[in-house]
């Protein structure tokens, strides 16, 4: 079970990026990523996919029930959206928390966004046959061509999650440094007043 003070700072996250989903957005400029990166870390791999999964159930609610979002296209992006819980539960088991762990996040969250962008890309490339309507032929150049389309929603995708990585976990840094200092006079003061 996770500390008390990362369930409240995974709650005040999720709240932020949930209002973030509700607000008209540039695509893919929404750091869930990084939540998700920031939740394996600190809240173990159970908690982060209840708490992502419900984020983006609530963001996709709409277009999910009125049929507007492809079934194919959700399962490929929910299941996508688990390599950056894989990703920061790695983080936990080999990077202490601190500062540490947020240069660690910028790493996983720059590995975590190509291989979203990639599997993400796979799919529509590989599960949409409306060539006719202007989807991607099954060919190599196919391929390329809708990878090089989805460049500029990598490339959002990379830059929030990248940011955000470091603010989450640049944070979560903050108060395990504060926590630590805390201890730390506290052991001091109460050894200063047993040598008096």
């Amino acid at each position: 079970m996770p500390q008390k003070k990362w369930l409240v700072l995974g709650a005040i996250f999720a709240l932020i990026v949930l209002s973030m989903r509700a607000e008209l957005h540039v695509p893919n400029m929404i750091p869930i990523g990084a939540l998700a990166l920031w939740a394996g870390a600190y809240l173990g791999k159970r908690c982060a996919v209840l708490l992502i999964y419900g984020l983006m159930l609530i963001g996709d609610a709409g277009n999910l029930i009125h049929g507007r979002y492809p079934w194919w296209l959700a399962a490929t992006v929910y299941t996508a959206m688990l390599v950056y819980v894989v990703f920061g539960a790695a983080l936990a088991r080999h990077i202490p928390n601190g500062w540490r762990k947020m240069g660690g996040s910028l790493i996983a969250a720059c590995a975590g966004s190509l291989v979203y962008f990639i599997v993400t890309n796979g799919a529509v490339w590989a599960f949409s046959t409306l060539v006719s309507e202007g989807w991607y032929p099954k060919s190599t150049a196919g391929f390329i061509t809708c990878l090089t389309a989805g460049i500029p929603f990598w490339r959002n995708d990379l830059l929030v999650n990248a940011g955000g990585a470091v603010i989450f976990f640049g944070v979560s840094a903050l108060i395990t440094a504060t926590s630590r200092a805390r201890t730390s006079a506290v052991v001091w003061q109460a050894a200063s007043g047993s040598q008096q």
